[in-house]
């Protein structure tokens, strides 16, 4: 008795609160996209979408949405200061792997042959 009372009040609670969150306005997406530009002989370019106007308060009432505007602005100069687009698409290929400077400071640690730290006090880095 008490187990279907708990699992009515439970159901109650769900239907009441299944109006909190809107499913039809979904999260805005501000993706940077890769496409080939016919005028500069089909070169890949970053493109994306400009960002929506900041006219409207999106601190207005407490409807609990995504702001539109909210990551725009870092995608947007994603888009613009990407040097090569083909980086989004897929990433640079590993080079070759150099683990001398590592081991050299293990066998350095290793027979107490340690290297003091720089001071940059000592050195003229700065130029003064």
């Amino acid at each position: 008795m008490m187990k279907s009372y708990l699992s009515s009040v439970l159901l109650a609670l769900c239907l009441m609160l299944g109006g909190c969150f809107d499913a039809t306005q979904a999260r805005p997406n501000h993706a940077v996209s890769v496409i080939a530009n016919p005028e500069k002989g089909g070169k890949l370019v970053a493109v994306s979408k400009p960002c929506p106007a900041w006219n409207k308060n999106t601190l207005d009432g407490l409807d609990n949405q995504f702001a539109s505007n909210f990551g725009c602005a870092d995608m947007y100069n994603l888009g613009k200061m990407i040097a090569d687009p083909k980086d989004l698409l897929h990433g640079q290929p590993l080079g070759e792997a150099d683990a001398a400077s590592g081991v050299l400071g293990i066998e350095r640690y290793r027979s107490d042959k340690k290297k003091e730290l720089i001071n940059p006090k000592e050195i003229n880095a700065t130029g003064k």
